[in-house]
């Protein structure tokens, strides 16, 4: 019998992600011009926005550092079971709840403004317009990326960073369709390499005045800015210094301590699940609910779609069907 994993800080930043895109997902329906214009309300509004800066940055992040944390063990050294293992990691869990539950949900509730419903159910074959699963496709492209550079020309991870941060940058000038959200992966290819960085720095990472100075110096340039490519730099260099500084604050945190709680050890395994279900669950309660006052609302939703993704990942289990979701 395998002996089980022990847990470090990326696993506890795992779980904190996995509740910040809860959160995100709920308060990004208060914003202006969002699914249900009703619920417009300017401080959580606000709130979404904050959430939206650095969520997904640290989601990539740490993915890197779990990418390179493999690697190290012996994990990865063939691109043909890579390959393998990504499509049935990322690929299979995208079509499964994108058709089963994300399109019955946007249909039955009329949440689809643009074109048909025959059109709908092509955007999502082809992963344009797939809500929150873009990321799934955005995360196998990333692999794939990382694993032909790291393999064959870029050793250095820092040259790697570099040129992500290129190519990154070049996606503010991407026009026309994003098929397969391969632009969504090149926009955050740099946060990948920044995860490997991380694990590559261990214990001796920068102090934490310098990702502090690199965020508000970032952010005094995009105020005083209104040049295209100096934005999206300076808008990159922003959220890198914010995962970082996140990065740091976590590794102050005692692992064993924050996994004696049964709760946190529960989204850590479920994490992905979570990923996957929460957000269909949040539009049904919400479009029902919507009236309900927002301090009733907002715990109402976040508790019920966590213990509902956690309840449709287990019945899966127990069906034997969890390779629907990648595993």
């Amino acid at each position: 019998m395998n002996k089980m994993r022990k847990r470090n800080e990326w696993d506890v930043l795992k779980c904190l992600a996995t509740l910040l895109v809860v959160i995100g997902h709920i308060v990004i329906l208060y914003k202006q011009g969002g699914s249900f214009p009703a619920m417009e309300n300017h401080y959580l509004a606000m709130l979404a926005d904050v959430i939206y800066l650095f969520h997904m940055p640290l989601f990539v992040t740490i993915s890197g550092a779990v990418y390179t944390i493999g690697k190290q063990s012996g994990k990865y050294l063939d691109f043909k079971s890579l390959l393998g293992n990504k499509v049935r990691r990322f690929l299979v869990p995208y079509y499964f709840p994108a058709y089963l539950f994300v399109v019955p949900t946007i249909l039955g509730l009329e949440m689809n403004r643009f074109g048909s419903n025959i059109d709908y159910f092509l955007e999502i074959l082809l992963g344009t317009n797939c809500r929150h699963l873009w990321y799934l496709w955005a995360l196998f492209w990333m692999f794939i990326i990382v694993r032909f550079c790291k393999g064959r020309y870029l050793g250095n991870t820092i040259y790697c960073l570099t040129i992500a941060m290129i190519l990154s940058v070049g996606c503010s000038y991407w026009v026309g369709t994003d098929w397969f959200s391969f632009r969504m992966a090149l926009h955050y290819l740099p946060f990948f390499f920044l995860g490997e960085w991380l694990v590559a720095k261990g214990g001796n990472s920068m102090k934490m005045w310098k990702p502090v100075i690199l965020v508000l110096l970032s952010g005094c340039v995009l105020k005083l800015t209104d040049s295209r490519w100096m934005d999206s730099l300076f808008s990159l260099w922003m959220n890198v210094g914010i995962v970082v500084v996140i990065c740091l604050f976590v590794r102050k945190v005692s692992v064993e301590k924050f996994f004696s709680h049964s709760f946190n050890v529960l989204i850590l395994r479920d994490s992905f699940g979570v990923y996957l279900f929460h957000v269909p669950i949040i539009y049904i309660m919400v479009s029902y609910l919507q009236n309900y006052p927002i301090y009733v609302l907002l715990p109402l939703v976040g508790v019920v779609s966590i213990i509902g993704s956690l309840f449709f990942t287990m019945i899966l289990r127990k069906m034997r069907l969890q390779y629907l979701m990648g595993e």
